[in-house]
Parts: C-alpha cells; sequence; structure tokens
C-alpha cells in the first residue's frame, strides 16, 4: 500500500520576520516570578500580534532591565518571531547584516492593553537590541569552556544577586552556596535593600541554617546605599 507523502511542518506565523519590542513597567506585568512574568509576557505578545500563543523553537525572546524585584521599574520584553535566513555561528557576519533588516514593531504595555508606540526608536534602544541577535548564536566548544571554567565564588555570588533583583526562585544550589560561603552572602547583605536581605534569610532558613550576620538589622548601618 502506498503511503500519504509526507508534508512538511510549516512553521507558525509570521511569514515575515518580526521583531516585537514592548515596553513596561515592572508593577504592569502579570503574574508572580520571574519566570511566571516572562511566560505570561511571552504569551501575551504573541496573541496580540500573531493571535496564537508564544512558541519555543519557533519564536525567541529577551527580557532586559526585568528586574521584578523592584517595584516600578522600567522594563522591556523582545519577541522574535519567523527566520532571517542565518546560519547563527558564532563568528558569522552576515547573520548580523540580515538581522539589520528585520522590522521592528513598538508597543507599550499598560497593564491590560497594548498600545503602538508610532514615533522612531531611540537611537540608545537600537544599541541596546543589538545584544541579542535575532538570529540566535552558537557557541563554539572554546567559548563553553571558558564560560564554565569562569565560575568563581565572586561570580556566583552576582548570578545570585541578580537573581535575587529578578524575583527569580534561587534553587537548591543556590541555598547551599549561600550555607558553605557566609564571606560571600555577607556580601550580599551589605549591598542588598532589605526585600532581597529577608530572602537570603529565607534561603538559609530552607538550607538548614538561620540568619547569619544580624539578618537586617546588621545590614542597617549600610541601608542607605542598599540596591
Amino acid at each position: 500500500m502506498n503511503q500519504p507523502p509526507t508534508v512538511p511542518l510549516s512553521p507558525p506565523s509570521p511569514a515575515t520576520p518580526e521583531r516585537i519590542l514592548v515596553q513596561t513597567r515592572t508593577s504592569l506585568v502579570p503574574g508572580d516570578d520571574y519566570t511566571e512574568r516572562c511566560r505570561l509576557m511571552r504569551n501575551l505578545i504573541s496573541q496580540h500580534r500573531w493571535r496564537r500563543d508564544f512558541r519555543p523553537g519557533w519564536d525567541r525572546s529577551y527580557e532586559y532591565r526585568a528586574q521584578f524585584g523592584y517595584e516600578n521599574r522600567k522594563c522591556y520584553f523582545v519577541v522574535d518571531g519567523g527566520q532571517s535566513g542565518g546560519g547563527g555561528d558564532d563568528d558569522d557576519d552576515d547573520d548580523e547584516d540580515e538581522d539589520e533588516d528585520v522590522t521592528v514593531i513598538w508597543y507599550q504595555w499598560d497593564g491590560m492593553t497594548f498600545r503602538s508606540i508610532d514615533r522612531p526608536i531611540p537611537p540608545a534602544i537600537h544599541v541596546k537590541l543589538k545584544l541579542f541577535p535575532f538570529t540566535p548564536v552558537r557557541l563554539g566548544p572554546d567559548r563553553r569552556q571558558h564560560e564554565t571554567q569562569a565560575a568563581t565564588p565572586a561570580n556566583r555570588r552576582e548570578v545570585i544577586r541578580a537573581r535575587l533583583r529578578s524575583n527569580m526562585k534561587l534553587p537548591d544550589s543556590d541555598k547551599e552556596f549561600l550555607r558553605e560561603h557566609p564571606e560571600e552572602t555577607q556580601v550580599l547583605r551589605v549591598d542588598m535593600a532589605p526585600q532581597f536581605v529577608r530572602k537570603i534569610d529565607e534561603a538559609l532558613c530552607a538550607a538548614g541554617e538561620g540568619p547569619a550576620g544580624g539578618g537586617i538589622v546588621g545590614a542597617g548601618a549600610t541601608l542607605s546605599r542598599a540596591v
């Protein structure tokens, strides 16, 4: 019996490459933690523009200044749909040229609806957009090895700082790091705002150790510069 011909899967809309840029405030983004908020915004943006949910594997997304641990901070979301034709190699300059031709559609999210922004995108934002390649970059083995080897305690501390500011859930490995590296934990206590110190205390309790260094009171002398 003859088998029916195999029909190749077609990528979902858009048929032409588009980059959607959305600016908003952290307080206007729905959801709880970082992961949920980003997921909801990706879907809202895709539904508004393409009448469908975000499709991992076809679409790409980026966030900029998405520090949900703070109230009312300006932040940006980028959702890319379609393909620009580049191969995404780490050292391929042709991909950058093709990415220059991708249409950028700019919206503002007010917590309920998207409003189109018709004025030209400011040069400063264009510069930031170049940090997020439309064509995903594939890292070579040398670069991957270098990034793996660069994980020092200070680097790990800064990763935890970024996760706290973004309202990410700390994995068990981060909680264990805080417990095993009290000197790095104390740096975070001194430098960070009270709402983040409370989360550090919660992480230490979850790791089986109570707050050290006086908790929020211990950081009181430096709250004026805590961020």
